[in-house]
């Protein structure tokens, strides 16, 4: 991952769960260093390996992106 000022090993995690059941539904890793633009590719991932029509996500604001909203 490359930061401003040098390159470091490391990833980035993404883990959506399933509250109700407790269970994890998706977890993804990527070598992004920010997470911007991963919120959608999670949360499609995670509503259709229950095979679910809708779900609810909540995540913090580093992953805004309009696009995604």
């Amino acid at each position: 991952m490359h930061t401003s000022s040098r390159i470091g090993v490391g990833y980035n995690i993404q883990i959506a769960v399933d509250t109700r059941h407790k269970l994890i539904a998706e977890q993804q890793v990527h070598n992004k260093v920010r997470d911007l633009g991963l919120l959608t590719e999670t949360a499609e991932a995670a509503r259709e390996t229950p095979g679910v029509d809708k779900i609810v996500s909540v995540a913090g604001r580093g992953y805004f992106k309009i696009e995604d909203i």
